[in-house]
């Protein structure tokens, strides 16, 4: 998810996601122009549903006594209806290499790092590369046979037959990383997200440790098994409380490059750009993690609802946003303290989440599962349809 600015301003943005009328569905439509109108002011409208901010003569679709029309957004009044996505399309998948994310520093060691220079191997290849490399001959070799090689120039070897690759890479320290994201470091960037957070030295510009807190002992079970089967990690200590954390640079700024903030991560806290061209399964697992450690179930007047809650505002908008590549709608409101809080009230919603997502957390799951009627049977932003009214456009 990138502001207007980064998405014109990012060479590698080609597509944005747009409304295609000829057959009513939002999709990722290519960038055909590029306007710059300066510095200007903006208008928030706020809604029952949460708020949407742009310029004055920014264009939004509005239902006018039944008819549909593009409105300025200096033109708006109240008791318009503005036209929001139910679905969020899905793009290219795109699963990313870990190996990207490691700093060019970070060494890897064994078997895999041998199998990587192996791609090269054959008569006269290893002073080629190496030259390619631009490393001396003895030094490539050193590298190739004592199965122990910086990442720099385990990326550079590696692209054009990353098809050929897979499999874990072991750390010079202690720990592995796998080749490609997983759904397992799905749920924990998610949890590690809402309920965990890096300690970083400025003085030596390193994750120092990792730490995540939950109380529920299915999360915790299911974090440490997964630690240890996407990292290696097994050594994970508990404080008495609600905290476990193990040490592990490499491991700690490869979360940071991965989404993590370790700087005011409450506020700062985002959904990675790389996360909406997951497979839905990944999507769903990173989802999971998010409401497993700042979710909660409630039992209410009109039946059920789930809620995330965050300080950040870019994580809750963009947390409404991946809902919605599973159909989940959802509303955002925000508690005099900063807190922003989505809320998932409707029947079908609910149903979908409690399908499609799920939780771990042993007491929320419980109330989710609970059979319970829900007042409100249409989506929350479905009580005007306009599809019909799309057709004549």
């Amino acid at each position: 998810l990138l502001t207007m600015e980064e998405a014109i301003n990012n060479q590698e943005v080609h597509r944005i996601a747009g409304l295609e009328f000829e057959n009513q569905k939002v999709n990722m439509l290519p960038i055909s122009d590029r306007f710059d109108k300066g510095i200007q002011d903006t208008l928030t409208i706020k809604t029952p549903h949460g708020s949407i901010t742009a310029t004055p003569t920014s264009r939004l679709l509005v239902l006018r006594k039944d008819r549909p029309e593009w409105i300025f957004v200096q033109d708006l009044k109240e008791g318009d209806f503005v036209a929001t996505s139910k679905l969020m399309p899905k793009g290219k998948e795109e699963i990313p290499i870990l190996l990207n994310f490691l700093k060019d520093n970070n060494y890897l060691k064994g078997d895999k790092v041998r199998e990587i220079f192996n791609l090269y191997s054959g008569y006269r290849k290893n002073r080629d590369t190496a030259s390619k490399l631009g490393i001396k001959e003895r030094r490539y070799e050193d590298l190739k046979y004592g199965k122990r090689s910086p990442a720099k120039i385990i990326k550079e070897l590696i692209k054009g037959k990353e098809h050929l690759i897979d499999g874990d890479f072991k750390l010079s320290g202690k720990g592995k990383i796998p080749f490609r994201f997983n759904d397992k470091l799905a749920y924990l960037l998610g949890l590690i997200i809402g309920d965990g957070h890096l300690r970083h030295t400025d003085k030596n510009d390193h994750v120092t440790t990792i730490h995540s807190s939950n109380s529920d002992r299915n999360i915790v079970e299911k974090y440490n098994q997964y630690m240890y089967d996407v990292f290696g990690i097994k050594d994970i200590k508990y404080d008495g409380k609600n905290d476990y954390v193990f040490s592990s640079s490499v491991i700690g700024s490869l979360l940071n490059k991965l989404g993590v903030p370790y700087k005011d991560k409450a506020h700062n806290a985002i959904i990675p750009n790389y996360i909406l061209n997951l497979s839905n399964d990944m999507i769903k697992q990173f989802i999971k993690g998010l409401f497993d450690s700042d979710g909660e179930v409630h039992i209410v007047k009109s039946g059920k609802q789930i809620n995330h809650y965050t300080m950040s505002e870019k994580l809750n908008i963009g947390l409404r946003m991946v809902l919605l590549r599973f159909g989940i709608q959802s509303t955002s409101s925000r508690k005099d303290d900063g807190t922003y809080i989505l809320t998932i009230s409707d029947a079908s919603s609910i149903e979908k989440f409690r399908k499609e997502i799920g939780l771990n957390n042993t007491k929320r799951n419980n109330r989710l599962e609970k059979e319970i009627p829900v007042k409100y049977n249409k989506p929350v932003y479905d009580r005007i349809p306009i599809s019909e009214f799309l057709k004549d456009l």
